[in-house]
């Protein structure tokens, strides 16, 4: 019997923030108060899984509505990808959402930090 294998996310704090980073962000922050530090928005970290999903199901349904010979064999593997990747994004997208919302929460508890220390050492000292 097949097996499924899927992937659990998790968020980890990256290491202390180096002083070159520090003054980046610093400076990114006082000049626009709506800085975001890292980047990633969710859309981009399930579009693979979207995209997969998106192409199987149009194989699928060009393979039956032309429906002679090789393109119903065609279109029947394209709905096995397809229900494979509903199965995907049904199994990996929640820890994924979990890892994305920790990240947010310490990438925005790090921009507050940032923005009110005074230099390096305050930050350092206050936020790890």
């Amino acid at each position: 019997m097949q097996k499924i294998t899927y992937y659990k996310t998790s968020f980890n704090p990256q290491n202390k923030l180096e002083v070159e980073d520090y003054n980046t962000f610093k400076k990114a922050i006082t000049k626009n108060p709506n800085f975001v530090i890292g980047d990633d928005s969710f859309f981009e970290i399930i579009q693979g899984y979207i995209f997969w999903a998106i192409i199987s199901f149009v194989v699928m349904l060009i393979g039956f509505g032309l429906g002679e010979g090789i393109t119903t064999v065609i279109g029947g593997f394209a709905m096995l990808s397809f229900i494979m990747s509903i199965i995907m994004i049904v199994l990996e997208v929640p820890s994924k959402s979990k890892a994305f919302k920790e990240m947010r929460k310490y990438y925005d508890k790090m921009k507050l930090y940032i923005a009110n220390s005074n230099n390096y050492e305050e930050f350092i000292n206050t936020f790890y």
